[in-house]
């Protein structure tokens, strides 16, 4: 109620006499209310007024010589429907203040006793203020409510994502191997030089496909937020000159590619990797986006986000890297750009496009703590606008390159726990081919009978983390009770964060993702063993 008497009341009066507009005006005033009055006394002049603003209450006498009270409250709903307007007459009988209610009144106050007004028109106000709340809390709980629902939608897709990828990865690491395996018996048979240019190809091509595929899979799973991040202080002016040979051999002669990177460019915090992603989903995006040629920008600068830019966006505000790639290409459609970073939604022809492009740069933009905004015109072109924190912290010096092993051969002991019987007959063959004994079982229970028959020490145990029956995490704790010396080395389809989720927290670790070639498998068991 303390709130309503403070504000200052809009009321407009449907009223055809002067004289009783002031009366009602002088009631009010007398009573303490802070009142904004205008007087109309025709339908052309209501319509005006109600044009011209919302009011908080309507006072509309009965009688009206252009026009009834009826026609005004007609006029009314159709342009503000949650208007209190309440009827005040000379003198109307009850029948008629019954009427008028019916009609769609609010009250009914005589004027030769307006002791009534003031109360009645608070308690309007306080009503229709109760409502506007009980709305704004409806909208909010139904927006809510589609926020849930929309991220349990995107937490299914991730979960989805993450088991598709864990599959996908295993047929993918079989057909890695055995491209491998089939292209060095090519090479080391006696018939093979005949054969061997033909069937080398082949294979090349199936291993472009699987790289492909695995691309796809960490689309994927970088889109359900499903990959391990590993931040370093990186520059973005150097990430895009040591991608500039890659955007050589994907963008076609008719494209120009201009770069307009900041000299004092500060740095950021972020995976290299991801940022990359981003960069050439981007790149591709434009190419894909100029058929007929056209220009391709990338831009980088220092920059700032506002508090209100950051409070809209929940992200921090401060200092900012601004990575920006401009295209004069087709643009997208007003409908379109609603949806650019909804997963799985393209607006390219079918087969073209995944869907996951757009969105995978949106998951990784969040992960980042950045912002991403879109700028596009049909038949002008497009512009993303992508925002990291940036950091007064030094680029990192580059990691020594490893040498390569003299020798991946061996003699040790190796058991090798694989649910996937494909790969898992795959690596115990390549194993065996390099001189190691090899023994095989399907999950962790088959693992540990498989120790005891084995009668003497395991050196090595490569085992998946997702097993049924008993997963890697579990061997591992039951294998170093047997023999606290055996080494352990953990792979999976899924990615590393797999092993935080199944209990395996160390920080010394050998990890192997899927998929993987045999040249990596033998090189990664030969440093764990020494």
């Amino acid at each position: 109620m303390e709130r309503v008497l403070k504000q200052v009341i809009k009321i407009l009066s449907v009223e055809d006499s002067p004289d009783d507009h002031l009366l009602l005006l002088n009631h009010l005033k007398k009573s303490g209310l802070k009142i904004e009055p205008q007087r109309v006394d025709c339908a052309s002049d209501l319509i005006l007024a109600l044009e011209e603003k919302k009011w908080d209450i309507i006072l509309c006498d009965y009688n009206l010589p252009q026009f009834g009270w009826a026609d005004a409250l007609r006029i009314i709903k159709t342009k503000w429907d949650d208007i209190p307007c309440i009827i005040v007459s000379g003198s109307v009988g009850e029948d008629k203040a019954v009427e008028t209610m019916r009609g769609g009144a609010t009250d009914y106050i005589m004027k030769d006793n307006l002791t009534r007004l003031v109360p009645a028109i608070l308690r309007e106000l306080l009503d229709a203020r109760s409502k506007a709340e009980r709305r704004q809390f409806e909208i909010a709980l139904k927006n809510s409510e589609e926020n849930l629902r929309q991220a349990q939608k995107y937490e299914s897709i991730g979960q989805l994502a993450g088991g598709i990828a864990h599959d996908f990865n295993n047929i993918l690491a079989i057909i890695f191997m055995q491209a491998d395996t089939l292209t060095a018996a090519i090479k080391n048979s006696p018939n093979g030089p005949q054969l061997l240019d033909q069937v080398v190809k082949g294979l090349e091509q199936v291993k472009k496909s699987g790289e492909r595929a695995t691309n796809l899979t960490r689309q994927l799973l970088a889109f359900s937020r499903k990959q391990v991040i590993q931040p370093k202080i990186i520059n973005l002016n150097d990430l895009v000159l040591d991608m500039q040979k890659m955007f050589a051999r994907i963008l076609e002669e008719n494209i120009v590619l201009k770069t307009d990177l900041s000299p004092n460019l500060k740095n950021i915090k972020a995976d290299p990797g991801h940022i990359e992603q981003i960069i050439l989903n981007l790149v591709v995006n434009s190419r894909d986006a100029m058929p007929q040629g056209g220009l391709l920008e990338i831009k980088t600068e220092n920059d700032f986000v506002d508090h209100i830019l950051a409070t809209s966006c929940n992200v921090s505000p401060g200092a900012h890297c601004l990575l920006t790639v401009t295209d004069t290409g087709t643009g997208i459609s007003p409908d379109a750009i609603k949806n650019i970073f909804t997963p799985f939604f393209t607006t390219k022809p079918v087969g073209k496009g995944t869907g996951l492009g757009l969105s995978t740069v949106y998951g990784i933009v969040k992960q980042n703590n950045g912002l991403i905004f879109v700028d596009s015109k049909v038949n002008v072109g497009t512009t993303f606008k992508i925002y990291f924190p940036s950091t007064d912290e030094k680029v990192q010096a580059a990691a020594p390159v490893k040498t390569e092993i003299s020798t991946v051969n061996g003699n040790e002991t190796i058991l090798v726990v694989e649910d996937e019987e494909d790969l898992n007959a795959l690596i115990s063959q390549s194993l065996t081919a390099n001189g190691y004994k090899v023994f095989s079982a399907s999950n962790g229970m088959q693992a540990l009978e498989q120790i005891k028959k084995i009668n003497k020490p395991v050196h090595l145990i490569i085992t998946d983390v997702v097993m049924p029956f008993m997963g890697g995490s579990d061997l591992a704790k039951e294998a170093l009770l047997i023999n606290k010396k055996t080494k352990i080395m953990y792979q999976s389809g899924y990615t590393e964060d797999t092993l935080i989720q199944n209990g395996i927290h160390s920080g010394n670790i050998h990890f192997l993702e899927k998929p993987y070639t045999i040249k990596v498998l033998l090189n990664k068991v030969r440093t764990i063993l020494g």
